[in-house]
C-alpha cells in the first residue's frame, strides 16, 4: 500500500520532485500533522517523519547497495564490540547488556564478530560483513532509513538492528547505548551541555522508533 500526504489538498513531494507517498496512512497523517505544527522557521528536525521518507524515497531508492554497506561500516566501530577492561562494576553491565545482543546478531548473521579491550580500532572480517549485509534483504527502503539512522546515534549497527526487530525496546537500546556515559556521570557527576546533548539524542531516537511504528 502507498499513501501520499497532502497537505490543504496539495500533494507533497521530496527534494526530488518524486511523490511523498509512503507505506501506512498512520504514516501519512504524522507526516502531515507535523508539517500543520511546524514553526515558521522550520529545521530538519522540526520534520523527522518527513526527513525519513525523504531518505527512503530519494536516496535508498536510488542506491540502497550504498547505505546498506555504510550501515555494515557501523559494526567496526560498534560500541558492543569494544569492552572495558576495567572497573569491575562497568565491565559487568557491559557483559549483562551487551553480551546477549551481540550473541543474538552472531546468530542472525551466522558469524562471531571481533571484540577488543584495546583503544586500538578492530576491523570485521568480510565473513561478517557480508552475513551481515544479508541482514537487511527482508528490510523495506523505509526500515533501512531508520536503521541507518539509528545505528550513527546509537554508536551501533548491532543495537540498531536489534531495535528496528524489536528485540529490544527504545528504552533498552537507550539504556545500552549510554552505559559508559551513565557509569561516568555517576561517578563524577555530568555538566550541563552533556545533559542536554543525551536529551537530544534520546528524542532522536525516540523519533526515529516512532517512525518505525508506524510503518
Amino acid at each position: 500500500m502507498s499513501c501520499p500526504v497532502f497537505i490543504n489538498e496539495k500533494p507533497l513531494f521530496t527534494p526530488k520532485k518524486r511523490a511523498l507517498a509512503v507505506p501506512s496512512a498512520a504514516l501519512a497523517d504524522a507526516i502531515k500533522n507535523e508539517w500543520q505544527n511546524m514553526p515558521r522557521a522550520p529545521k530538519p528536525q522540526d520534520l523527522p517523519f518527513t526527513q525519513f521518507s525523504n531518505t527512503a524515497i530519494d536516496l535508498i531508492a536510488d542506491d540502497r547497495c550504498a547505505v546498506e554497506q555504510e550501515w555494515c561500516r557501523f559494526l567496526h566501530t560498534d560500541i558492543t564490540c569494544y569492552l572495558a577492561d576495567s572497573p569491575p562494576e562497568l565491565t559487568t553491565r557491559q557483559q549483562k547488556i551487551w553480551g546477549p545482543l551481540r550473541q543474538w546478531f552472531e546468530t542472525q548473521c551466522g558469524q562471531v564478530l571481533r571484540t577488543t579491550t584495546e583503544l586500538l580500532p578492530i576491523t570485521q572480517p568480510d565473513n561478517v560483513m557480508d552475513g551481515s549485509k544479508k541482514l537487511l534483504i527482508a528490510l523495506s527502503d523505509f526500515h533501512l532509513a531508520a536503521l541507518q539512522t539509528l545505528a550513527g546515534l546509537l554508536g551501533s549497527a548491532v543495537l540498531s538492528f536489534a531495535l528496528v526487530k524489536r528485540v529490544i525496546s527504545v528504552e533498552e537500546a537507550l539504556s545500552a547505548s549510554l552505559i559508559e556515559e551513565v557509569y561516568q556521570s555517576e561517578r563524577w557527576g555530568e555538566p550541563e551541555e552533556m545533559t542536554k546533548s543525551r536529551d537530544t539524542l534520546i528524542r532522536a531516537v525516540k523519533e526515529a522508533d516512532e517512525f518505525l511504528s508506524l510503518l
